[in-house]
């Protein structure tokens, strides 16, 4: 199944294809919510059930389509890092030389701790939908590591010599270890982080805000 249109996905709506497929047949998503598209991009690939041999009809074809929502901008309900991305544009523009805020900044990373938080504690993504008659298997979808990666750590990578950023992320790293530890939630990939921010915390000899 192709796009009819360009532009962001904004929704797969994964029960209403589940509805519209074949009985017996297996559907697998090639994009996820937040993807761009372009028009006849793949949205979707359908494998039918062997009683059902034959290529998909266009108004088969028009239902699965149907079954995403493509419009020019990005949207949150299904595309968490484009929430968080927008939190960062904010930490970003506060750490500019042109604003140079930066206790705006480090209040961002309060807020992304907590989104953080929330992705390491999260259950397991669901990739397989099942239906009556089919089956969807999903792309991967965003998890905590992709979360730390586009939220805390873009914020480090622009701190440069910010103290008060980086004090505040260091902080808020080395909270999340110990509430995710009391969870006996693996911890590894914020431990190395806050080993980095600490690191650039000791080279900095004349900090400056």
């Amino acid at each position: 199944m192709r796009a009819f249109k360009p532009g962001f996905v904004q929704d797969i709506d994964v029960d209403g294809l589940l509805g519209v497929l074949p009985p017996g047949s297996i559907g697998r998503l090639d994009v996820r919510a937040g993807s761009y598209v372009w028009i006849d991009k793949i949205l979707a690939t359908v494998w039918l059930d062997p009683s059902h041999a034959g290529n998909l009809g266009d108004e088969l074809s028009r239902e699965v389509a149907s079954s995403f929502a493509i419009g020019d901008i990005r949207t949150i309900d299904q595309d968490p890092i484009y929430g968080l991305q927008q939190l960062v544009d904010i930490g970003l523009r506060a750490l500019s030389s042109g604003i140079n805020d930066p206790a705006t900044a480090a209040d961002v990373t309060h807020h992304l701790a907590r989104l953080t938080l929330a992705a390491y504690r999260a259950e397991p993504t669901r990739r397989v939908f099942v239906g009556e008659h089919a089956q969807v298997f999903a792309p991967h979808r965003p998890g905590a590591r992709e979360m730390l990666n586009h939220g805390l750590k873009a914020i480090f990578r622009d701190s440069t010599d910010r103290v008060s950023v980086l004090c505040a992320l260091l902080a808020d790293v080395e909270d999340l270890v110990a509430l995710l530890n009391e969870s006996n939630l693996d911890t590894s990939d914020l431990e190395e982080f806050a080993r980095s921010v600490r690191s650039r915390l000791e080279s900095i000899d004349d900090p400056a805000e």
